[in-house]
């Protein structure tokens, strides 16, 4: 009894002792398990800030490419980015504009009269006198297109008008002669006749032609070509209304009419972030056509005389001008306003009477009508670019 006693307490004390030990090795494995798994999240979730950190790094390179990309000057399409993602106007850049030139007409000679006396001597002093132009007014428009590789089309117009006149009375001293249009003429030497001079001219000018830009070491080049159409037309009137007597009058009117080849150079730079450009723009023209004048004088109120004539002519054109721009972004287009210097040479354009000078001086069968036509004044105009 006392041996199934001890050994009853024996096997107590040994399942007391054994257990505490065998439980113990789960509690102490979870937690290392566990803190195994923990570390294991933590290890992994280490690389995600470094991984949604290089999509914000992106934006930094778009937005520098974006801010280093060289912008567009001139004629060049300011919006080629869009010209290739269907702009609205199909790609490119649309220019339009209006003003006026503010120019007076410069002629090598434009006979109005002339004065004669002779010296007791028994010597002739003759002193011609010329029309004297004022300035006046030639209103400009244009129009253009160009794609977004700098080609484009541009027409534009000008027209000018301008008259002048003179009027004297003869005292009886001098001998005075009008100009002599295709050998008409007339002769005042009586005192008390009332003398009128009067001319105009007239210029009309349109131009078509194809533009090509390009920007080089900051400045930018315009080159065109096309075809001009010019109509210029003069006149010349003289009256005598003698102080008892019938009148006398001589009239004249010629014509210039043709098309011909015409190209041009423009320069532009830009004077930094001012929106301030320098400019200046060099043109020539040759037009072939056909001049024509009439001519016809009436004697104590009676028409005497008629003369004409018509030919084939070649007029060639030179052109300069040299101004400023500003100009100012207005959303995607670009406001400007330009001024300039102008001079324009209409070569062998002649004059009021096609005569190079009185025949008086020179006799009207050799006189030359051929002098040169000088314009020269200011431009102001506005534009934009879009």
């Amino acid at each position: 009894m006392k041996r199934k006693l001890a050994i009853a307490i024996s096997s107590l004390a040994l399942g007391w002792i054994s257990c505490p030990a065998f439980a113990h090795e789960p509690i102490m494995a979870k937690p290392q398990v566990a803190q195994v798994a923990m570390t294991d999240e933590l290890v992994a979730a280490e690389p995600a800030p470094a991984q949604a950190a290089a999509p914000a790094a992106a934006p930094a390179a778009s937005n520098y490419s974006y801010a280093t990309v060289a912008p567009h000057h001139g004629y060049a399409s300011p919006y080629c980015d869009d010209c290739h993602k269907g702009h609205k106007h199909g790609g490119g850049t649309i220019t339009g504009g209006l003003g006026f030139y503010y120019i007076q007409p410069h002629y090598e000679t434009n006979p109005a009269y002339t004065f004669s006396i002779t010296a007791q001597d028994g010597t002739s002093q003759v002193r011609q006198n010329d029309f004297d132009y004022d300035y006046d007014f030639a209103p400009i428009l244009w129009l253009g297109w160009a794609n977004c590789d700098g080609f484009g089309f541009r027409a534009r117009t000008w027209w000018y008008e301008n008259d002048a006149s003179t009027q004297l009375t003869n005292d009886g001293t001098f001998s005075i002669d009008s100009a002599a249009p295709l050998g008409l003429q007339n002769t005042s030497t009586t005192a008390g006749d009332v003398l009128l001079f009067s001319t105009d001219i007239k210029i009309r000018v349109y131009d078509l032609e194809a533009t090509q830009s390009y920007n080089v070491g900051g400045w930018n080049l315009l080159l065109a070509g096309g075809v001009r159409y010019a109509h210029l037309s003069q006149s010349y009137n003289h009256l005598e209304a003698p102080l008892n007597g019938q009148v006398d009058a001589i009239s004249s009117g010629s014509t210039f009419k043709g098309f011909g080849p015409t190209v041009a150079l423009e320069v532009r730079r830009d004077l930094g972030n001012t929106g301030l450009t320098i400019y200046g723009s060099a043109r020539g023209s040759v037009l072939f056509g056909n001049s024509s004048q009439d001519s016809s004088q009436v004697v104590n109120n009676v028409p005497d005389a008629f003369a004409s004539t018509s030919r084939d002519d070649v007029l060639p054109i030179t052109e300069l001008e040299i101004g400023a721009e500003w100009g100012y972004n207005l959303g995607r287009g670009r406001l400007f306003a330009q001024g300039a210097l102008v001079g324009q040479v209409w070569h062998g354009a002649g004059n009021a009477a096609q005569n190079e000078m009185i025949p008086v001086l020179v006799d009207p069968e050799v006189s030359d009508n051929s002098s040169n036509l000088g314009l020269f004044g200011i431009k102001l105009a506005v534009g934009i670019n879009y």
